[in-house]
């Protein structure tokens, strides 16, 4: 079999299973698209770092009204969660 034979013989079997092909192209492309998803979030940091925050506003009853909370995270905080968690290498309070 020679490569021009192999290439058309390809071509027939792609065509034919039209389900399976779409379905292996499918499956590629979720899998690269997932490896670029996770090396993006590496490359910023995204897996070792979360933040806390307290939204302004909030969705109620299809309104978005003013966030009625008044409890904020504070600096004692912040040194109580940096003591408390031994594998934190380190917490900050932002404003």
């Amino acid at each position: 079999m020679n490569l021009t034979e192999g290439f058309w013989s390809g071509i027939a079997a792609i065509t034919s299973n039209k389900l399976r092909s779409l379905l292996t192209v499918l499956g590629i492309v979720i899998g690269v698209g997932s490896v670029l998803v996770m090396e993006e979030v590496k490359r910023i940091g995204g897996a070792d770092n979360f933040s806390i925050y307290r939204p302004r506003h909030i969705r109620k009853a299809d309104r978005w009204i003013r966030n009625p909370s008044k409890h904020n995270l504070k600096l004692e905080d912040a040194t109580t969660i940096e003591a408390e968690s031994p594998l934190a290498e380190s917490v900050a309070k932002y404003s």
